[in-house]
């Protein structure tokens, strides 16, 4: 890893299978995620908030299966700035033995320090506002013993200028000292400059009165955390799913899909199945086309396709219905010959007619297969002339389906499809 201020670049080992790698993070204060998706296994992220600690998880994608994100990994981003530079007064306890602040909660992030004998500084809190935003702050008193009221203040330097002003007070008991955790939401302003700043929290004894800012005191705890003023976190765009998907070729055992790019997705995932069929194929790609094989010639496919996004997964879309080519039977090499032959209606539902020109007189051999090659008719006609018509006997008996015909008469033969809806 290497970090700075705004960026982290992040690389790990390789995984042969693999077509690509998720990698997502976010603040340890955050609850949504922000995702990349990458072909090598490298990363580079941009756009962290500097003093702020980080936390990233990395997926793998193969083409027929996709791990588990991996256990979280943090990080933290120099840059606290002012938080650390500016000359804060002093304020502290003398004791702490008896009260503490044991924790403070800003939104969902905690910092739990316990006792520190009087005075504690968090560099790295986590801790994130926004300016215009409204935050739960609650802090949490420890005791040795039994619990004791308590005057609690909170602080936070929101313009910048290393002082804690009176209109910089977030949290305060008033003149209501408690005894337990503390919760009040404040309401940040929102022309607040963004950055690195300081919030202090006081906890003094309620036998004493309030603390102020910059003061030394007998009985409690006084603990400065660095936090960031930043930018708000847009939501996550819709994730809808995609749009576009066509057939781009088709062969009898393989077909080529495409479909539209969206913004927001990182990956995609296609699943198709013979229709009527219960069980699906499916495979991933960080592209917009994919090639799927292993198809049985002359069978309607069902295809879908859906995206995952940063933080949601698109459902299916609409389904996109093609039928792969018909091959001939195995026993069948090359095409029909340059026969005047005809097979009419076609598609048939009922009779079944061949017109013929060209033909010497005599018998024509005939037989009708299922596309696998297993016959269900055969006959044999006599040709009265070079030219005619003969009907198939039986042929409105087949039920629905795809047939091939094969016609043979004397030197002359050919193999033709037809379809019954």
């Amino acid at each position: 890893q290497s970090v700075s201020a705004s960026q982290a670049y992040i690389e790990w080992d390789p995984v042969l299978a693999a077509f690509g790698y998720i990698l997502r993070w976010k603040s340890t204060s955050a609850v949504s995620w922000q995702a990349i998706a990458v072909e090598e296994p490298q990363a580079l992220l941009s756009g962290l908030l500097p003093c702020t600690n980080y936390e990233f998880q990395l997926r793998t994608l193969c083409g027929w299966s996709e791990t588990d994100y991996t256990d979280p990994q943090e990080f933290s981003t120099p840059g606290c700035g002012n938080c650390i530079e500016l000359p804060y007064c002093d304020s502290y306890a003398a004791d702490s033995g008896l009260e503490w602040i044991q924790s403070v909660t800003l939104g969902s992030q905690t910092a739990d320090s316990g006792n520190n004998d009087g005075y504690h500084f968090c560099q790295q809190s986590g801790f994130v506002l926004w300016p215009g935003g409204s935050f739960p702050l609650t802090i949490e008193p420890g005791y040795s013993v039994i619990p004791f009221e308590e005057h609690v203040r909170a602080w936070i330097d929101y313009d910048h200028d290393g002082e804690f002003s009176a209109d910089e007070l977030v949290l305060s008991t008033g003149n209501n000292p408690v005894e337990g955790a503390i919760t009040q939401t404040i309401v940040v302003p929102p022309d607040l400059p963004l950055g690195p700043t300081r919030m202090r929290v006081s906890l003094r004894w309620a036998g004493d009165p309030p603390p102020g800012p910059c003061q030394a005191f007998q009985y409690g705890e006084v603990e400065d955390l660095c936090l960031v003023v930043g930018a708000p976190i847009s939501p996550p765009d819709f994730c809808a799913a995609p749009i576009g998907l066509d057939t781009v070729s088709i062969d009898d055992t393989a077909a080529e899909l495409s479909w539209q790019l969206a913004g927001n997705a990182l990956y995609y995932q296609l699943r198709w199945r013979a229709v009527g069929s219960g069980q699906w194929s499916w495979q991933s790609t960080l592209g917009s086309s994919l090639k799927i094989d292993q198809l049985t010639p002359c069978l309607n496919y069902e295809v879908q396709l859906r995206q995952f996004c940063q933080n949601d997964t698109s459902a299916y879309g609409v389904p996109l219905i093609f039928r792969t080519p018909c091959s001939k039977p195995a026993s069948v090499a090359g095409a029909p010959d340059d026969m005047d032959w005809r097979l009419f209606p076609n598609p048939f539902s009922q009779d079944l007619h061949l017109k013929y020109a060209g033909v010497s007189p005599g018998k024509m051999h005939w037989r009708i297969l299922t596309v696998d090659g297993r016959q269900l008719q055969a006959g044999t006609a006599t040709l009265h002339g070079d030219t005619g018509t003969f009907t198939f006997p039986d042929a409105g008996r087949l039920p629905a389906g795809l047939y091939w015909i094969q016609l043979q008469t004397g030197q002359q033969s050919g193999w033709f499809k037809v379809i019954k809806p």
